[in-house]
Parts: C-alpha cells; sequence; structure tokens
C-alpha cells in the first residue's frame, strides 16, 4: 500500500518538464486539504532547495527575486 508522500511523489512526476505546481495543487488532486503535509514530504526527498531550482532553471522556468517569473503560465494543475 502506497504511503501518503508516495501518492504525492506519484502525482509530482506527473508534473511536465518546463511547468512547476504547488503542494495546493498537489493536495487537491490528492482529495485533500493537507497542503502542509505534501510540504513535509517532498522536503524529506533530501534534495536541497538550491539543486531544486538548478533543476528548474535547467527546464527553462526563469526566476525573479526567488520567485517563478510567469508563474500562471508555467503552472501545471492536475484537473
Amino acid at each position: 500500500m502506497k504511503t501518503f508522500a508516495d501518492k504525492a511523489y506519484d502525482l509530482l512526476r506527473k508534473v511536465p518538464r518546463g511547468r512547476v505546481t504547488t503542494y495546493k495543487e498537489i493536495a487537491h488532486a490528492l482529495g485533500t486539504r493537507a497542503y502542509r503535509g505534501i510540504g513535509q514530504a517532498m522536503r524529506r526527498n533530501g534534495t536541497a532547495i538550491q539543486k531544486k531550482i538548478k533543476m528548474l532553471k535547467d527546464e527553462g522556468i526563469e526566476f525573479d527575486g526567488g520567485k517563478v517569473r510567469n508563474f500562471e503560465q508555467v503552472l501545471f494543475r492536475f484537473s
């Protein structure tokens, strides 16, 4: 049986390259409002934030002052 974190990661893997999502979007797709639980699961994967940012930049995501530029255009929704 898959854990809550496993289910969250399964969804995260479905986000296309060059797109981003939020803990809220993942939680809604799982049928819950446990946004913080999603955040905790993502934090436990051991990848440092700078590595995650580099990965996103390599996919073409642009940042402005630590925030994703054109967020609404690159946001991936599961619905």
